[in-house]
């Protein structure tokens, strides 16, 4: 289902290279490769919906934003 767009303006969270682009159907965000232990701030400002862990034992924190926008960190 389509969204409407956003005047929204997010920002990166980490210092780094996107690794993996957005790819509908393949990749829902963007992957961003940064040095371990680099600051990672939120996109926007937000609210913790989760901090949980995948099945291989990493860490993911979401962040719901405005206009019930989720970001997704791991």
């Amino acid at each position: 289902q389509q969204t409407e767009a956003s005047d929204a303006q997010l920002v990166m969270p980490v210092s780094g290279s996107i690794i993996r682009a957005y790819a509908p159907g393949r990749n829902e965000g963007i992957d961003i490769g940064a040095p371990a232990g680099a600051e990672v701030r939120a996109a926007e400002a937000g609210t913790v919906a989760a901090v949980t862990t995948n099945t291989e034992g990493v860490q993911i924190v979401v962040i719901k934003h405005a206009g019930d926008l989720l970001t997704v960190y791991t």
